[in-house]
This record gives structure tokens, sequence and C-alpha cells, in this order.
């Protein structure tokens, strides 16, 4: 599944026309309009692949978000090395790349050491495991665990699903 796209006024405009007529021609609400929607267009839980790629994208779309916010706020003023390295983990992982120690540091915008400092708070919460680089000794691979990626799975779901909930509330449907 490709990256997904802001919408425009327009878009927003049909987007609505469209729950408008789902509504009528189905005789419910648009709030029912939207879930029955979302239950046709959405994987199902049961879809497991599926699923998770909507997932990696959407932790993907949640990370470039955050470096935006850095770069309009200023990068220091909102620092989490742990979770963007996690956020990055979880994509790496999804994509199935892996990510060496100094490429997460580098992403989470921090020094080297600050970064494996964070590295083993992680690891020793059971988050995060280090590697040997087979194909470069020089290197160490970091991955998420099971642990990581399921909690991942988890927030994810629940903001998607607050995302879902405020945009239901806030559309001007009726």
């Amino acid at each position: 599944m490709g990256e997904y796209k802001s919408l425009d006024f327009s878009e927003i405009s049909r987007l609505v026309e469209l729950i408008t007529e789902v509504s009528h021609r189905g005789d419910c609400s648009p709030s029912e309009a939207i879930d029955n929607i979302s239950r046709l267009a959405l994987p199902r839980s049961t879809d497991a692949d599926l699923c998770e790629e909507v997932l990696a994208s959407f932790v993907s779309r949640l990370r470039r978000l955050r470096m935006r916010r850095n770069e309009l706020f200023g990068a220091p003023l909102f620092r989490d090395p742990a979770w963007d390295m996690l956020l990055d983990l979880y994509v790496a992982h999804h994509r199935k790349e892996n990510l060496t120690v100094t490429s997460l540091c580098y992403g989470a915008g921090v020094p080297i050491s600050t970064g494996t400092r964070h590295l083993q708070r992680l690891e020793d919460h059971g988050l995060v495991v280090r590697e040997e680089d087979e194909s470069d000794m020089r290197r160490t691979i970091a991955k998420p665990t099971a642990k990581a990626i399921s909690g991942m799975q988890k927030i994810a779901h629940m903001l998607l699903e607050d995302w879902k909930a405020f945009a239901t509330a806030v559309l001007p449907l009726e």
C-alpha cells in the first residue's frame, strides 16, 4: 500500500458529498455511512499483512510529522530519541530493512554517545536487540523485539481509532 497524501479542499468537499450520498442511499446517519465505508475500505483485522502495512505506513507518516514539527519549532525543544528510534525501528522492521546504531542515532538527531545510552535503555526494557552486522563487522544492527513490535502496533491502532473518532466527530456531515 502506498503513502497517503493530504486532501485538498475540493477532495474533502467531494468526500463529504459521497458520505452524504451513501447515508441517503443506505437510509442511515452520516456516521453510520462512514462506518459502512470504513468496513469496506479499510483492511480487516484478520488480514494481518495488510493491517501491518497500514500501521507501518501510519507510523512512517507519524515520524515524518515529528520531523517537520522539529524543523518548525526546533528539535531540542521536543527531543525524544528513544521514541524516534522505536518509530524508525518499527518502520524498518516492516520494510525488512536493517538499521545500524549510527543511522538510528542520526535519525533521532542525537550524538552517538547519547543515542547508545537510549538504545541501552530500550534494550534493558526488552524492546531492542543489537547484533553484529555480518557483512561489516565494524557496524552494529539494532532490531525491535516482538515486544516492541506488538507495543507499536497497539499504539498505532489506538492512534488510528482516535483519529477516526475525531474525523467522524468534526466532519460537517449533517
